[in-house]
């Protein structure tokens, strides 16, 4: 009788060791997925700026530059 209560137990412990293996798994997945999806919001924001930063470059360097409809073109966005 013992023997078959180890047994169960080990088969148990196994089982429960496997699923939480596998969520673990899972959970690092998603994690990464969240970073990637992160990681592209991000691009995203870099470029609007790169592009706003450049119209305000050119309005600084640029002495025929038409500034106010510029600054409106700015509100705008």
């Amino acid at each position: 009788m013992a023997f078959l209560e180890l047994m169960f137990g080990f088969l148990l412990i196994t089982s429960i060791a496997g699923m939480f293996f596998d969520y673990r798994k899972q959970q690092l997945k998603m994690m990464a997925k969240m970073n990637e999806m992160e990681e592209g919001q991000l691009h995203k924001e870099m470029d609007g700026i790169r592009q706003r930063l450049i119209v305000l470059e050119r309005i600084v360097t640029d002495k025929n530059y038409n500034l106010q409809d510029e600054i409106n073109n700015l509100r705008d966005k």
